[in-house]
């Protein structure tokens, strides 16, 4: 679940800036070519409803790394862009997309943090064990 939102995460940033940004998965702490985003989830906690229907909530922090000198007016352009990008995702192989939430940033030592959070129902399935089959077998007896 985590992994499937920090890629749907990944296309719409994809999608929203181009081919200019790359967007990394796994924090490095070299080599890395700005402008880019660091995609990573926070956290997260599952609450029980209702039978077999959980709550997820994914908190997902997306870091951007600017590659201007002018970090502040940078920041802020991407941040608004962030918002509008953000708002809805589609999980791959899902036909709805899911909403963020909590949407928030901070810009803290030159780089943007941005916040969001996406909170979806599952509903988990039991996996079935088939049951083993039993042969009988039967002889009557003649007689007696």
């Amino acid at each position: 679940m985590i992994g499937s939102i920090i890629e749907a995460v990944s296309i719409a940033l994809d999608e929203e800036f181009g081919d200019g940004y790359e967007i990394y998965k796994e924090r490095l702490e070299q080599d890395l070519e700005a402008p880019c985003f660091f995609v990573f989830c926070l956290g997260g906690k599952t609450e029980q409803f209702l039978g077999k229907r959980y709550l997820v909530t994914l908190p997902i922090c997306i870091q951007y790394f600017p590659g201007s000198d002018e970090e502040q007016t940078e920041c802020s352009d991407v941040a608004e862009r962030l918002y509008r990008c953000l708002e809805y995702v589609t999980i791959y192989g899902e036909e709805k997309p899911i909403r963020g939430a909590k949407m928030h940033h901070e810009l803290e030592e030159g780089v943007l943090n941005f916040f969001v959070s996406y909170d979806l129902f599952v509903i988990r399935q039991e996996q079935e064990t088939p049951l083993e089959t039993l042969e009988e077998s039967a002889t009557l007896k003649e007689g007696g």
